[in-house]
């Protein structure tokens, strides 16, 4: 009987890895690719047409894409830089698109003829209705205005054959923004008051130049455009790959001084989705070896940087979720930031299933759980009391956010729409592309996919300005990559 059951055990193991293989093997790909390219096939266009379109300039245009590159490195660089300078870099490149429409029509054409480029404007169409049925029309124009930094999908769109120039950009202004965390550490630490950007002396957590919790979801967006080039380059050493490996160290230290925890877990996430990755590329097992154990060493180093300069930051943070979660099983406690999390997820599935197809409204589960308070008794008018005082006003989970406010049509219409970009991102790059910073931005927008969980990414200001131009450089079809003009 034992025998039987491991027989069967085992069948059923090699029937999964049977699946796994016939869902990851070229035809199954050719599949998927048709489905996200199926409007334009349906419209007789395919790749080489696709690149024929792409490739014509007008003559009165001929010195347009250099403009609009320039402009949209300038964006890119600033992307990681405080708030106020993405605004302001965006105003140019935003400029500069919309002068040069009528000359990009027919290459703006071809993003509607691309799946995951329709899924985005349906969800942009739908959770601009989503307003006319918010509980609160102020609120709801707050949370609907950012939706604004999607304009990057196509402000990208004309110069996203230079994303590695592009990505290349975006990494730099993180690691300015990693060095104004240095130079704020030190200003604390010896006490030199020009180098402060934010006292972080009562709190031990470190953003430079951002608000904690916004600098550490945004670095592991910046953690993953280093990962091609540090981890999956195979057995190619050089000054690149070492400074790539330099970059990424850096900004997991980066990420560990923030003390933000769902940054911690979505980076650990991610580095451990790229170890595999870069394993399962490399052809002989003296080389994943070798790699693995490169990263395992790259994370200890880090792990003991971070440790020397933030150790306390780190065991306070790790203290303080621990005795949040006690508190909340063992003694029902949801006044916490761990057990307010949980306790808006609950609300956000009361709210879907009220109304799963249109949402209560964009912005509309604050008002939507005051509501709920005249009829709340005990320890759960406690917690909606607690969750008045702090000023909550979304979920702090992506997908639940979704489901709450715009109803499982906006869930669909998002979620196919980042499947598509991630599967295109992956398994439509250009051989000479793997392992290097043209493979980043669809690295970076797996980063952002895995902090999902722990925020509303997509209408949290930086966080969505980074997240949607991650997403332009991620088209399901794109030019052969070039560094310069």
């Amino acid at each position: 009987m034992i025998r039987a059951a491991r027989a069967d055990d085992t069948a059923s193991r090699a029937g999964f890895l049977r699946w796994v293989m016939a869902a990851t093997d070229a035809k199954s790909h050719r599949t998927f690719d048709t489905w996200i390219m199926c409007l334009a096939r349906w419209c007789g266009m395919d790749d080489a047409r696709f690149s024929a379109v792409y490739d014509r300039i007008d003559p009165i245009d001929r010195y347009g894409d250099r403009i609009h590159l320039a402009l949209g490195v300038f964006y890119c660089f600033f992307l990681g830089w405080p708030l106020s300078f993405v605004e302001i870099a965006a105003i140019p490149l935003g400029v500069c698109t919309a002068i040069r429409l009528w000359f990009n029509r027919r290459r703006l054409g071809l993003q509607f003829l691309m799946l995951p480029s329709v899924m985005f404007l349906c969800f942009w169409l739908w959770h601009t209705a989503a307003m006319m049925w918010a509980p609160d029309m102020t609120a709801a124009k707050e949370h609907g205005g950012r939706i604004r930094f999607a304009m990057s999908l196509l402000s990208l769109f004309p110069i996203v054959r230079y994303r590695t120039l592009l990505t290349l950009a975006i990494a730099a202004g993180f690691l300015c923004g990693v060095a104004s965390q240095a130079a704020n550490a030190v200003g604390v630490w010896l006490d030199v008051p020009w180098l402060v950007v934010r006292d972080y002396a009562a709190t031990g957590r470190n953003g430079g130049w951002w608000p904690e919790v916004v600098g550490g979801e945004i670095l592991v967006a910046a953690l993953g455009l280093h990962l091609p080039a540090a981890m999956l380059a195979g057995n190619v050493w050089g000054w690149k790959r070492l400074g790539a490996i330099a970059a990424s160290v850096a900004t997991l230290v980066g990420i560990a001084a923030t003390g933000t925890r769902g940054a911690w877990i979505g980076a650990v996430a991610l580095v451990a989705t790229g170890m595999v990755v870069a394993v399962a590329r490399l052809p002989t097992v003296r080389l994943k070896f070798t790699i693995s154990s490169l990263v395992l060493g790259g994370m200890l180093v880090a792990g003991g940087i971070a440790g020397l300069t933030v150790g306390d930051s780190l065991t306070r943070r790790y203290t303080d979720a621990r005795n949040e979660l006690v508190r909340m099983l063992e003694r029902g406690e949801y006044e916490t930031n761990t057990g307010m999390r949980v306790k808006m997820i609950v609300w956000s599935w009361h709210a879907f299933t009220e109304r799963p197809f249109t949402g209560i409204g964009v912005n509309g589960l604050r008002a939507h759980v005051l509501a709920s308070r005249s009829e709340a008794t005990g320890r759960e008018l406690s917690v909606v009391e607690h969750f008045e005082r702090e000023g909550h006003g979304h979920a702090h989970n992506s997908m639940m956010q979704l489901l709450a406010t715009t109803g499982f049509p906006g869930l669909l219409f998002f979620g196919v729409g980042v499947a598509g970009s991630l599967w295109a991102g992956f398994l439509r790059l250009a051989p000479e592309d793997k392992g290097t910073y043209a493979e980043g931005a669809v690295w970076g927008l797996l980063g952002m996919l895995l902090i999902m969980p722990f925020d509303v990414v997509y209408i949290s200001a930086q966080p969505a300005a980074v997240f949607y131009v991650l997403l332009g450089l991620c088209p399901a079809w794109r030019p052969q990559s070039r560094m310069s003009m």
